[in-house]
């Protein structure tokens, strides 16, 4: 028995006091997973990903509805504009840079060296490079539908929730209890 204590007491030290990757290993794992392209295809997405969110968006399409005719071109102009500048303003390098500083920051408390190692080993044939490709086509297939499932549960729980506040803001005040003076 206490052998196998000193051996489980062992691993947990062991693990405790892995490595972390370096900033070489995370450019290379980073590299070999192109994260740069899956970054600037992001930013390239934005414009259709806000159109859906706020086609999807029930407050929105109702305040889109009560915009009299005579001003829906220049409002879906200006639409246009915000989308486009926020898509710009996303692929940046400055923007794309404080993105990667936050991600290699989460992969050091994350992963040690040694599993940064055998991801860029993975990622780096050809089964690898396939699965990324594969990922990013996936993720942008499901997402549309995540989204839309997302908006519909947080909708619902805001609506509830401003009803929630509207009632609190109704409500008079309550005189609040003086505490006595020690």
């Amino acid at each position: 028995m206490k052998i196998l204590t000193a051996a489980l007491l062992c691993c947990a030290c062991t693990a405790a006091f892995a490595a972390p990757p370096t900033d070489a290993s995370l450019e290379k794992l980073m590299r070999v997973q192109h994260i740069d392209d899956m970054w600037k295809d992001m930013s390239a997405t934005i414009p259709d990903m806000a159109k859906q969110i706020i086609a999807d968006n029930g407050a929105m399409r109702a305040t889109l509805e009560n915009v009299p005719e005579s001003k829906k071109a220049r409002f879906a102009q200006i639409t246009e504009q915000f989308l486009r500048d926020t898509a710009a303003d996303t692929a940046t390098p400055e923007f794309r840079g404080r993105l990667k500083k936050i991600v290699m920051q989460e992969m050091k408390t994350t992963y040690t060296q040694e599993e940064v190692d055998a991801m860029t080993a993975f990622f780096d044939t050809p089964v690898g490079q396939s699965l990324i490709r594969k990922q990013a086509a996936f993720t942008g297939k499901i997402m549309p539908a995540v989204i839309k499932e997302t908006q519909a549960l947080t909708e619902k729980r805001t609506r509830a929730y401003i009803r929630e506040l509207e009632r609190l803001a109704r409500e008079p005040a309550k005189p609040q209890k003086s505490q006595k003076s020690k």
